[in-house]
């Protein structure tokens, strides 16, 4: 089925109610499309992992304390942002957070990529984002008023100058760390694991 939403309701599986959005009371899986008509909040209870697989498409994605796992597994063209406030949301694209801004507070984003690629969408606010095993190369901006925590066992590329909170690397292998041409300016003490560094020119 096609999904058409709006707003901050929400429409529950075990109820069959709708006012507007989407929550997931248990592990499921929408396949279809998702079109998100104007701003939307899509919620996951705890203990849960909801996915949306199909295409995300439309206006603006909104998590706000939601105690489950959201993952987007397709390749999405939502034009209006993410906001990600004291939730979490996994991606397994490049474009899986869609073409806009991605703001956090107190959210975490994770990347669920099998294989290497290039995340375009600027970034700020605070929160955490969380890399798996394979490469993620970053080309859009980071604001610079942002406290983002970068959890990454894996190699990754920062085209502008990333203003870090912490810089963590959970592995026990060095992570490359590559990092655009400039001032950089990271406190040691907000350092975790081993880097090794490369300044592009």
């Amino acid at each position: 089925n096609n999904f058409h939403i709006a707003g901050h309701g929400y429409h529950d599986f075990s109820a069959n109610s709708s006012l507007g959005c989407i929550e997931f009371k248990a592990n499921a899986v929408l396949s279809g499309s998702v079109e998100l008509v104007e701003e939307a909040s899509v919620n996951v209870s705890a203990g849960f992992t909801g996915t949306i697989s199909g295409t995300v498409s439309g206006d603006r994605l909104k998590l706000y304390n939601s105690q489950g796992i959201l993952k987007l597994s397709g390749e999405n063209t939502y034009t209006g942002g993410t906001e990600v406030a004291r939730s979490t949301l996994a991606v397994s694209a490049a474009s899986g957070l869609g073409t806009g801004e991605v703001l956090l507070d107190g959210g975490n984003i994770e990347f669920l990529n099998a294989a290497a690629m290039t995340v375009a969408n600027n970034w700020r606010g605070i929160g955490t984002i969380r890399l798996g095993s394979s490469e993620v190369r970053f080309t859009g901006k980071i604001d610079k008023r942002s406290d983002i925590a970068l959890d990454c066992p894996c190699d990754v590329t920062f085209t502008e100058i990333p203003p870090f909170g912490r810089l963590i690397n959970s592995s026990s292998r060095a992570s490359t760390l590559t990092l655009a041409a400039g001032d950089h300016q990271l406190d040691a003490d907000a350092v975790e694991g081993v880097f090794n560094l490369v300044l592009e020119d």
